[in-house]
């Protein structure tokens, strides 16, 4: 197939018919650079370390058999090249003698619903397919400790199989790793 020629994918389902076309030219592609931006590592980042980076690799340890409304804990242990090198802590900006003492400005800019990842390695925890939803604890990225390991608890919202992805992001990169898990229903409270 030409980068000039068009793919055409035709879905039919529940009596509805739906098109996706496609065209293999190159402004569309999606590469390191493009993810980076998007990941949140902004366009600021030199192109070098961007080729030089390699992503986290998480790797789950074996968990539990959950109960549907019941917290269990999920470790991972992260590991990473090292690049990028760990960020020098910004001294605090001072504030300007006008704004002391003055009410706190209010926010009128929506912050993005997209979680950012902090500096330095993280996760970031959701249910990848579920029948339900689930609750981390904490939520959004979480800071990998010194040792590499990071954790969470995790309370599933109803029984079934999931399949939890954990994003493990560097500042720059970020690389997702799966796991699938069968949920119990919870027991049921015996009423005396």
């Amino acid at each position: 197939m030409g980068s000039q020629e068009e793919l055409v994918w035709t879905v039919t389902a529940h009596g509805r018919t739906e098109v996706a076309r496609a065209t293999l030219l190159d402004v569309w592609e999606i590469d390191r650079k493009v993810e980076v931006a998007n990941n949140g590592a902004g366009v600021q980042t030199k192109n070098e370390l961007i080729e030089k980076d390699q992503p986290p690799v998480v790797k789950i340890d074996p968990i539990g058999r959950p109960r549907a409304g019941l917290p269990i804990a999920i470790t991972a242990v992260v590991t990473d090249d090292g690049l990028p090198p760990p960020a020098k802590p910004r001294p605090p900006r001072p504030v300007e003698p006008t704004l002391q003492g003055a009410p706190p400005s209010p926010v009128n800019v929506p912050l993005p619903a997209r979680p950012r990842p902090p500096q330095g390695l993280s996760v970031l925890w959701l249910v990848y397919r579920g029948p339900a939803g689930a609750t981390f604890d904490p939520e959004g990225y979480v800071k990998v400790a010194a040792d590499g390991k990071v954790s969470v608890t995790a309370t599933f919202h109803a029984p079934g199989t999931y399949t939890l992805r954990a994003f493990g992001s560097d500042g720059i990169l970020r690389a997702p790793t799966d796991v699938t898990l069968t949920v119990d229903a919870a027991v049921p409270s015996q009423d005396r």
